[in-house]
């Protein structure tokens, strides 16, 4: 499959995790420069430039063969 973006995001993001719901929720947001963007190889309509902030916010239900995940 040939993707229309391809870029790299390193730094350090922002994450809370709910035992009871087994959600991880990532929020960096702010563009305060934790993330950035880097190696652009493909983007879409030139989004993306190589050294600026990037801000992400997800929440993905996390699941494991061996049942819950409970942090301690």
């Amino acid at each position: 499959m040939n993707a229309i973006c391809d870029v790299t995001v390193t730094g350090v993001a922002s994450a809370t995790f709910d035992e009871a719901t087994q959600q991880l929720t990532i929020d960096e947001s702010g563009f305060t420069g934790d993330l950035t963007v880097s190696d652009v190889k493909k983007t879409l309509l030139s989004r993306f430039k190589n050294g600026q902030p990037f801000d992400l916010h997800a929440k993905l239900i996390v699941a494991s063969p061996d049942g819950a995940i409970n942090l301690s």
